[in-house]
Parts: C-alpha cells; sequence; structure tokens
C-alpha cells in the first residue's frame, strides 16, 4: 500500500508567498501567470497558483482578470443561454425577455456571480431559474423562484452545484405549466 502526499516545492511556496502578499501589480501578475509553464509543477501544483492568481486579480484588477480569463460568468451564461435555447415554449409568451440576466446581488457587489433566466405570463405568474456564486471560493448554486400569481408568496428551492440539472427540470417543469394558462 502506498499513499500520495501532496508535496509544495519551494519554487511553489515561493511563487505562492509572492501572489498573496497583494504587493504585486497588475502588470506583474500577469507576467507571471503568462510565464508559467506547467511542466514546472504537479498539476495539482499548476492549478493551485493559476487559481491564486485569478482570485488577485479578480479582487484587485477585475479588467485585467477579465482580458486574461475572460468574464468570471461566462460559463454560467453560456450555460443559461444554452438551456433556453433549448427550451419548448412560446417565447412571445414571456413578458420578462427570454435572456440572460444579472442579478442585483451582482450589481450590487454583493455576489461573484449571479444570473438567472426567467418567465412570466399574463396572469402574473412568474418562475425564474437563478445561478448564484458568494465568493471566487463558494460553490455555485442554483434556485428556482416560483410565485403561482401576482399576490402569492414566492417559493424558493435551492440545489447543490451536483444538482442544477434538478433544477432545470424543476424550472422547465413550472415553465410548461405557466404556459399552458396562456
Amino acid at each position: 500500500m502506498f499513499f500520495l502526499i501532496k508535496m509544495n516545492t519551494p519554487l511553489k511556496d515561493k511563487i505562492m508567498a509572492s501572489i498573496l502578499s497583494g504587493r504585486n501589480t497588475e502588470a506583474q501578475l500577469i507576467s507571471l501567470y503568462r510565464k508559467l509553464e506547467p511542466g514546472k509543477f504537479s498539476p495539482s501544483d499548476h492549478n493551485d497558483i493559476v487559481r491564486a492568481l485569478e482570485k488577485q486579480l479578480r479582487d484587485r484588477f477585475p479588467r485585467a482578470a477579465n482580458r486574461v480569463f475572460g468574464a468570471k460568468d461566462k460559463d454560467v451564461v453560456e450555460s443559461l443561454e444554452l438551456f433556453v435555447a433549448l427550451l419548448d415554449f412560446d417565447p412571445t409568451t414571456n413578458k420578462l425577455g427570454n435572456h440572460v440576466k444579472t442579478g442585483g446581488g451582482r450589481i450590487r457587489g454583493e455576489c461573484y456571480i449571479q444570473n438567472y433566466i426567467s418567465y412570466k405570463n399574463q396572469q402574473g405568474q412568474k418562475v425564474e431559474l437563478l445561478l448564484e456564486q458568494k465568493t471566487f471560493e463558494s460553490e455555485l448554486m442554483a434556485y428556482v423562484y416560483d410565485r403561482s400569481s401576482k399576490g402569492a408568496e414566492v417559493s424558493i428551492t435551492s440545489y447543490t452545484f451536483a444538482e442544477i440539472d434538478e433544477a432545470k427540470q424543476h424550472y422547465n417543469r413550472v415553465l410548461q405549466c405557466y404556459c399552458d394558462k396562456n
């Protein structure tokens, strides 16, 4: 029997300490990212360094982070756009538009990622699928908000990252019910 032990190399430790110190400029962080050679480190060490660089850039230099890594919500937006494209409903009955929207928590800076799609019919029935990540390190969560009539309480069901497909199925079931009412 053998055990895998994660070995931190002195070079990795030095690089991580430099990144986490918060003293590097935007140019220094980008330069370090571009000079990183995957073969110099184990895959997990390389991944740790890249995540630390991305976190520093996202926290301190968001525009630079978008240039280097792309928009932080790019994957979430693409996933929701694909999901909407595959839905079987009459998009003209949606009073809210059929595009991915940025959530208020993200706009106010309360969430790292918050994007959603929503549907509302003529009777005021509304369903929303929201994907949210509170911080860079936290798990992506899904929430289905369901309001069965204008004055009704909103029902909120939460799903973990592993359950996102279940959240999409839930949204689709409610959507189909509300589309049938038009």
